[in-house]
């Protein structure tokens, strides 16, 4: 071991070497400990500095303003700044329209105590009531909704048919999907009666003057019921259902006299006919429509309505009031009380409102932050929220708890059966209470806590091009429910429900994807391929899995003239036969066929749609291709919806149909 002395530690001409830290001089841990010390005297002043700031609040000069409030309540919502000025004495015309109001609210408040003190018979049920729903052709969820209710109901009445002429004429509403819901419902439910619903809606109004001059004409009105009563014994349905509405005054007495003639048709054939009128309008004459029917539908809701000032739908007091009524006019055997599930939107200071689903206003509550209560006075639910204008919009809706409060109204009048406007726009949790005939208590209000969307979609931006980017989720509501008189007087959303998030992709304005189905084929896409090359333009093809297998130099050609491809295991009707491991199966086989660069990964399914320029765009566009979405989702496949079949149009044509096609896209 060599030392300091040793040669190896020494160079010639040098001292040994030195340590690093070795001081001579002796200078450097006073400068140390000085530095320390003037570092530590500023960071203690800084801290007891910053401890004075927190604890001694400054004394600022007094600007005499008047206090206000700047807590923001609803959405995006913050009250008016006070005004600095002296409030005005209120003038005669002011002080009664004051006193009016005050003496209103007070009405209201009184007859829901007169309501909730009078003995409901929550537990009388005795005859059992029919239990009604009505179907729609324009909203795949009321299918939906009829699939997952078919047991609880005894009737159902379709909206079917039209009043589509002056003279009588009666036009059916898609009869093929109306084929298609009644063989399911054969299928399952034999023993279902089926009452076609018969109105004079033309798609965008109630048709008022037209109905009057068909009413008005003896020849127009029997040409009338003799189709509806074809149309019944030609489907072996169990009657009719009148909905006439928007009648001018001076119809009425022919709307009486149609009623009857309809009705001495419809009963020796043992045939029904039920008329579906509001619940309290003087235009009608309650006593002579139920002596020519077997029920009358009384619509109790539209207390205040869409073109109307905002207010609840179908307060409770409002509710029981036009029942009581009714059961002086109408035989408790021939009512029928039909409830809302649905809410309006109207823009604050407007007399319009936009018809919403439930399952639509809920969303509306969560993506605005609108807090939705249950409004003391009319028992019906409530918000506020402000759009993306920041104007302010009030919304009143129906649920599963006006529901519940309403059946417990009914039973104490004992009708014929209760409907429910309409199945697809309902809350979901009605269903606990809807055709359930057990007493209306606390353990059947709890539960209708749990809240969650069984039939729609929510669907995120533009295209076809479609993925499923969240999951459906259960929501959660507080209720309070009164024993004594088997009401719920309180409910508050503790946590929104979620349906499946569907986002769109690729949507573009003034642009088209030009696509070919089911190829390639030996014959035809070699032709589409030259077209497309002399135009220049490229397209996307779906592949078969077997053609794609069976033509390899087509894909290779399709690459080459840089097209694009997608997969597709087999053609869609096989496809949708199959069971789910199944369908699994073949969707993903293609995928490893053949390169990533041939063709894209993505499962393609479409849905030929109709073309309806007056339909408002709702939610559940697109269940039908609901569960090839659900499953191609897991494994990054997208899903192909197309919105147009061109098919015959393209066959149409005067030229080679490939060549107009192409041209037309471009």
């Amino acid at each position: 071991m060599s030392s300091l002395n040793d040669p190896l530690t020494m160079e010639e001409g040098h001292s040994p070497l030195a340590p690093v830290f070795f001081d001579p001089s002796r200078k450097r841990w006073p400068r140390l400990r000085l530095g320390l010390t003037v570092f530590g005297l500023v960071l203690s002043l800084l801290l007891g500095a910053l401890i004075l700031s927190i604890l001694v609040s400054p004394m600022l000069p007094a600007l005499n303003l008047p206090s206000a409030s700047i807590v923001p309540h609803g959405a995006h919502m913050a009250p008016p700044p006070p005004s600095l000025s002296l409030p005005h004495a209120l003038t005669r015309r002011e002080r009664a329209l004051r006193d009016t109001k005050d003496k209103l609210a007070r009405e209201r408040e009184r007859a829901l105590r007169h309501l909730l003190l009078q003995p409901q018979q929550a537990n009388a049920v005795p005859n059992r009531p029919l239990t009604i729903g009505f179907f729609v052709n324009w909203d795949d969820a009321s299918m939906s909704s009829l699939k997952e209710n078919l047991g609880s109901l005894d009737m159902i009445i379709p909206e079917w048919l039209h009043l589509d002429g002056e003279d009588g004429t009666i036009r059916e509403d898609d009869p093929n999907r109306a084929d298609q819901a009644t063989q399911y419902i054969r299928a399952r439910r034999s023993d279902l009666r089926i009452m076609p619903l018969v109105n004079n809606w033309n798609g965008k109004e109630w048709e008022g003057d037209k109905l009057g001059r068909m009413l008005a004409n003896p020849t127009a009105r029997a040409h009338a019921i003799a189709q509806l009563v074809a149309y019944v014994e030609r489907h072996e349905f169990a009657g009719v259902s009148v909905d006439f509405e928007n009648i001018p005054a001076k119809a009425h007495p022919n709307f009486r006299r149609f009623i009857a003639e309809l009705y001495a048709v419809l009963q020796p054939k043992n045939l029904q006919l039920s008329i579906n009128v509001p619940a309290s309008d003087p235009a009608f004459d309650y006593r002579a429509l139920a002596r020519t029917a077997d029920y009358l539908i009384l619509m109790a809701y539209d207390e205040h309505w869409s073109t109307g000032t905002p207010g609840p739908i179908a307060s409770l007091p409002w509710f029981a009031k036009v029942l009581r009524q009714r059961q002086h006019d109408v035989p408790a055997q021939k009512m029928i009380v039909a409830i809302g599930n649905y809410g309006y939107d109207w823009l604050k200071g407007s007399h319009h409102a936009e018809e919403m689903t439930f399952e639509e206003a809920v969303l509306t509550a969560q993506e605005s932050e609108g807090n939705i209560r249950l409004d003391p006075v009319s028992l019906n639910p409530t918000f506020e929220y402000a759009d993306d204008d920041d104007h302010i919009h009030q919304v009143w809706l129906l649920d599963a708890v006006t529901a519940f409060n309403q059946l417990v109204v009914t039973r104490s009048i004992q009708p014929a059966g209760v409907a429910l406007w309409r199945l697809g726009g309902e809350d979901p949790s009605l269903w606990q209470v809807f055709g359930k005939h057990e007493p209306l208590d606390a353990r059947w209000a709890t539960r209708l806590e749990e809240v969650h969307f069984a039939y729609g979609l929510d669907y995120e931006g533009r295209g076809e091009i479609l993925r499923i980017t969240a999951q459906p989720h259960s929501g959660k509501r507080a209720i309070e429910f009164d024993p004594k008189r088997h009401l719920i007087t309180a409910e508050r959303f503790t946590a929104f429900p979620s349906p499946y998030v569907i986002t769109r992709q690729g949507g573009q304005d003034r642009k088209v994807a030009l696509t070919f189905d089911d190829g390639p084929d030996p014959r035809y896409t070699t032709q589409i391929l030259d077209t497309l090359r002399q135009l220049g333009v490229r397209a996307t093809f779906f592949i078969i899995g077997v053609n794609g297998e069976l033509h390899p130099e087509l894909l290779r050609r399709e690459v080459r003239k840089g097209m694009k491809s997608a997969a597709i295991p087999l053609p869609i009707p096989i496809l949708r036969s199959f069971r789910p491991l199944s369908f699994n199966w073949n969707c993903r086989r293609p995928s490893g066929c053949w390169p990533a660069r041939w063709v894209a990964r993505p499962c393609c399914f479409d849905r030929h749609t109709r073309w309806m320029p007056n339909r408002k765009p709702s939610i559940r566009y697109g269940l039908s291709n609901w569960p090839a979405i659900r499953v191609t989702s897991p494994w990054a496949c997208r899903s192909i919806q197309t919105t147009g079949n061109v098919l015959a149009w393209m066959k149409s044509c005067g030229v080679p149909w490939r060549r107009r096609y192409v041209a037309k896209a471009t």
